[in-house]
């Protein structure tokens, strides 16, 4: 199989990396002084990981269904599904714990008012979660903050800070719980070692399945 470059981007950068995008395509950065034959030699001893690239994104492209914000559609929360109903005079986006309910005014802005609720939401379900392998691991925390990043679930900073995309509130606990381990681990090891990964695996020993689930299933827990 040829590989193709849809877009090749030169830079001051020192190294040359790969993206394969959501459609399929495949983005490479360069240097300005790097040769197209090694540009062409990182590709094809990079080719089998490509064209498993490129088929995980078709797919995950044809799994996706943009949201239409009506009547009976389902919206994921903590892993299960909940349904809509449109409600008139409503004010916005509420949930009873059983089905979001919207008011019809709101539907051009769903995307926007579906985030703002996970986003203030998330807290609550991380937070505990978060307490519960800090007191495990014995390794603590300073803050945690809610963001909107949509490839990248978690993050630790080297004061001691740590961040989840809201995204992830919309996973199975299971793989919330998976994220978060791997954040609290960071506070000790800020790298993946093995010495990181051993930790990791004795607050959620069977972690490598829910990694796997992420990295097959991550494009589903996006709202766009």
């Amino acid at each position: 199989m040829k590989i193709i470059i849809d877009k090749l981007i030169r830079s001051k950068r020192k190294t040359i990396s790969l993206e394969i995008r959501k459609d399929g395509s495949l983005y490479v950065r360069a240097p300005h002084i790097a040769p197209y034959r090694e540009i062409i030699k990182i590709i094809n001893n990079k080719a089998d990981w490509i064209i498993a690239k490129k088929k995980e994104s078709l797919l995950a492209a044809s799994q996706k269904r943009e949201k239409q914000f009506i009547d009976g559609e389902e919206f994921l929360f903590v892993g299960r599904k909940y349904k809509l109903q449109l409600i008139d005079n409503l004010g916005g986006l509420q949930f009873d714990g059983t089905t979001f309910k919207l008011d019809p005014e709101f539907i051009s802005y769903g995307v926007e008012v579906f985030a703002a609720w996970y986003k203030q939401n998330a807290m609550a379900v991380f937070m505990p979660r978060a307490e519960y392998f800090s007191e495990l691991s014995g390794l603590v925390f300073k803050n945690i903050r809610i963001t909107g990043a949509r490839k990248r679930w978690g993050s630790c900073s080297s004061a001691g800070n740590i961040n989840f995309s809201w995204h992830l509130a919309l996973a199975p606990v299971h793989i919330i719980d998976y994220v978060i381990a791997h954040e609290i681990a960071h506070l000790k090891h800020h790298n993946h070692s093995q010495r990181f990964w051993a930790l990791v695996e004795t607050m959620v020993p069977d972690y490598k399945i829910h990694r796997k689930w992420l990295r097959e299933h991550g494009h589903l827990l996006d709202m766009q």
